[in-house]
């Protein structure tokens, strides 16, 4: 379930250690302001404003990553809870409006819908435990729109779903469409097994590097000659 505003910004404190006057020190604002929009807004009708939440985002954030997570999400809440009520509820009914909706803030809709039936399917419901590069907790964010994953969290997520990391990589647009006859053919195929049983994740990334530099320096040097001719017999 999707958490609302006040949560979590109280959650975000309550992590800090720092009572109302304290956070509010840290962000600019008045303890009574704190203590207003740690409330449902049907008790207060007050929100966050903006500014505050991406204050709050800075002053809370371990990294840079961190801080664009928690600022996405903040707002995200934001916005969800500024739409009346019975609108959400209506967009929120029909799953292929809201998987069009999040994929504009996250990964794409073709990549979500694969990796939630992959997750309903496996057998491994420990599947998470296998990750190194990515948390469980992302991979919620990820599903509920609100985390872009890296690639190498895209393939470490197919491998341990048992699925084909070129498939992924394809949902994921990491590899461009133009390249999926290429990509889906044997060779390659038998290339990408050969690199997800010997290769790290690292490793993986930095291959896959290397190939989309080359087919794209292929593709604008063909570009640049223009369409072979066939010479005449």
């Amino acid at each position: 379930m999707e958490r609302r505003l006040h949560e979590i910004i109280k959650d975000v404190r309550g992590k800090s250690g720092l009572n109302q006057r304290q956070f509010a020190q840290r962000i600019g604002c008045t303890p009574e302001y704190i203590s207003s929009i740690e409330r449902a807004p049907e008790e207060t009708h007050r929100r966050a404003s903006e500014r505050i939440i991406r204050k709050i985002a800075e002053q809370f954030s371990p990294s840079p990553h961190d801080r664009e997570r928690l600022e996405r999400e903040l707002l995200f809440a934001r916005t969800r809870e500024s739409v009346p009520k019975v609108i959400v509820e209506e967009f929120m009914s029909d799953p292929k409006r809201i998987s069009l909706f999040r994929s504009e803030i996250g990964m794409p809709s073709p990549f979500l819908k694969r990796l939630r039936e992959n997750i309903e399917e496996t057998s491994n419901n420990s599947f998470h435990t296998m990750l190194k590069a990515t948390t469980k907790e992302e991979i919620e964010e990820a599903l509920n729109g609100l985390l872009v994953l890296p690639r190498k969290s895209v393939v470490e997520l197919a491998e341990a779903l048992g699925q084909p990391p070129e498939e992924y990589l394809l949902l994921a647009e990491y590899i461009p469409k133009e390249f999926k006859s290429l990509i889906m053919h044997k060779g390659m195929q038998d290339m990408f097994r050969t690199m997800s049983e010997h290769l790290t994740p690292e490793e993986k990334d930095q291959m896959i590097d290397v190939f989309s530099s080359i087919l794209e320096m292929h593709v604008k040097t063909k570009q640049r000659k223009g369409p072979e001719r066939r010479k005449p017999k």
